[in-house]
């Protein structure tokens, strides 16, 4: 069992449980390897933390002084473990990638004092609620904005940009990030997560409600829990993709030595000798088994999650106790606009009017946009009357197990 678990150690698991085992579990000694992409992602984001803290001593570094900086990041020994995943590319390029990155950077927020700094490259260990397991964030920038609102920051440096903050990975990453703020700062109330696209000069902003942020922190324990199940059961499997390209463990892969062995470079996995043929039958029945066992498990969790949120109803309960521990159970009402996937012929009613209204650019955004709107007091009196046959109530339950069970249960 680790003694903290952090973003990276929950994507990793879900990437590939093996590389997990070898890494947190086993601590396997293996060659140092990181992608060109990792590395200038690194590079990039200890500058902009000095260039913050500078700032908020009230020094502007200067650009050129901040593109040294950054290229001698390169120069360090740790370069010869870069691995280079694409063609054509070679290392001076993702250099001037990194460089484009920050002049662009540099000049448009420039001179970084559009908030009060309250951390750069910050660590919190925080436990979320309702859970005994200790966690870790690491968060690029936390500062306070003019307005009041708290901005959790984050940097990205890759190729994709997410599909707003409804993005799972978004959600996740951020999610737990404000989870860590709201228990070390608890006096702060109103706080927005923001993620810094560099490449694309894009900036994704949203603000989670607190029945998500309950979601997010049963979705944490969940995760620890299929962790600990999969160390009491020693079942980590190997998930084969794009990430192998540069994982410092392919030499300790079995999934790699199965492959090297179906291509005739190894004759045996072990001592034994082992057909090809039987060896690609075994990764097929042990891949099949374990996906049956997951998707069995997520459909016996979402049917009991039913029933607890039914059997909460009917006895007027907001906490169900059992032997081996609670469970919460938060069941609320809220009032939002009729969505397009909930009910078009109506949605396209709601769009209509909004467009009479000259409402045009918050119904290019959501219905939940216009909701914001609405809640705030911000529309007329007729507009509102007019848009509220739109509004329709929505019931949300969260469930939450407020004691986890002992490995020994």
């Amino acid at each position: 069992m680790l003694s903290s678990y952090s973003h990276s150690s929950l994507g990793m698991f879900e990437d590939c449980p093996r590389k997990f085992k070898f890494k947190y579990l086993e601590k396997a000694e293996a060659p140092e390897r990181t992608s060109a992409e990792i590395y200038l992602g690194s590079a990039v984001h200890l500058q902009l933390a000095r260039l913050y803290q500078l700032a908020a001593d009230g020094v502007l570094w200067p650009k050129e002084d901040l593109f040294k900086s950054f290229r001698a990041e390169w120069d360090k020994p740790e370069r010869k473990a870069i691995v280079i995943s694409g063609d054509y590319l070679t290392i001076d390029d993702y250099i001037e990638t990194g460089r484009k990155m920050l002049d662009l950077y540099y000049d448009k927020y420039q001179p970084f004092n559009q908030g009060i700094l309250l951390g750069a490259e910050m660590n919190i260990r925080f436990q979320p609620p309702g859970t005994p397991f200790s966690f870790v964030a690491k968060i690029d920038r936390l500062w306070k904005r003019p307005d009041g609102v708290i901005e959790i920051c984050d940097y990205k440096t890759g190729r994709t940009l997410p599909q707003g903050g409804e993005d799972l990975r978004f959600k996740l990453q951020m999610g737990l990030y404000e989870l860590a703020v709201r228990a070390k700062f608890p006096q702060f109330e109103q706080i927005e997560l923001a993620q810094y696209f560099l490449k694309q000069d894009e900036v994704i902003r949203h603000q989670l409600t607190p029945d998500q942020l309950d979601e997010l922190a049963e979705q944490f324990r969940m995760q620890v829990m299929a962790m600990l199940h999969a160390e009491k059961t020693d079942n980590f499997p190997t998930r084969e993709e794009s990430h192998c390209l540069w994982c410092e463990y392919v030499a300790l892969c079995p999934a790699k030595r199965h492959r090297r062995v179906l291509d005739g470079e190894e004759t045996d996995v072990g001592s034994e000798q082992i057909p090809p043929m039987e060896l690609a039958a075994d990764l097929a029945d042990r891949f099949l088994k374990v996906h049956a066992e997951s998707k069995a498990l997520e459909t016996q969790l979402a049917e009991l999650k039913a029933e607890v949120i039914a059997a909460a109803k009917e006895l007027s309960l907001n906490k169900l106790s059992g032997n081996l521990g609670d469970i919460s159970v938060r069941i609320t009402t809220d009032e939002e606009f009729i969505t397009k996937t909930g009910n078009p012929k109506q949605f396209a009613e709601l769009v209509a009017s909004a467009r009479s209204m000259h409402l045009d650019d918050v119904m290019t955004l959501d219905a939940r946009a216009l909701k914001k709107l609405y809640d705030a007091g911000r529309l007329n009196d007729e507009q509102s009357r007019r848009l509220a046959p739109f509004l329709v109530r929505k019931e949300r339950a969260t469930v939450r197990a407020l004691t986890a069970p002992s490995d020994e249960d």
